[in-house]
């Protein structure tokens, strides 16, 4: 395993708890991944979240401006 920060780890722990991950998977990948593979799957989670936050806000500008 490369060596990486823990802010990389608490970064990705945040993230995946965020998503429901199970503390368990979490722990499971952080002791099986590289420090590239940690950086990649934060990246892939905070786009997601990204996403998932903006199309919320799509659905909620849509359901307002239905009732107007």
């Amino acid at each position: 395993m490369a060596v990486r920060s823990k802010g990389d780890a608490e970064q990705l722990r945040r993230l995946a708890r965020a998503l429901y991950f199970s503390n368990e998977t979490i722990e499971w990948f952080l002791a099986s991944s590289s420090a590239a593979q940690l950086r990649a799957v934060s990246d892939l989670i905070g786009y997601e979240m990204d996403v998932r936050e903006r199309n919320k806000r799509s659905r909620l500008y849509r359901m307002y401006m239905s009732t107007q």
